[in-house]
């Protein structure tokens, strides 16, 4: 999670851009088509929903990994909901 702080909107907008771009060359599909029907029609993930996936996977490991008795109670319910 931590990685993704590093990177400022700009950076994150250019590779959002890039992952669009990618599809569409990929697929086939012109650069006019737009990005929802195409996802929807290819049966992919957003760009936005990949980040927000790996940032849920990422701090449910961390959770898992936790050590510390006092993270695990705490914290422990809202780890198994966060699957």
């Amino acid at each position: 999670m931590a990685l993704w702080k590093r990177y400022n909107v700009a950076a994150i907008s250019k590779l959002r851009s890039c992952y669009v771009k990618c599809m569409k060359l990929f697929f086939g599909y012109s650069k006019y088509h737009r990005v929802t029907s195409m996802l929807i029609e290819l049966g992919l993930p957003s760009f936005d929903t990949l980040i927000i996936n790996s940032r849920v996977r990422l701090s449910h490991q961390q959770c898992q990994a936790t050590q510390n008795g006092y993270i695990n109670r705490i914290f422990g319910h809202i780890c198994r909901l966060s699957v």
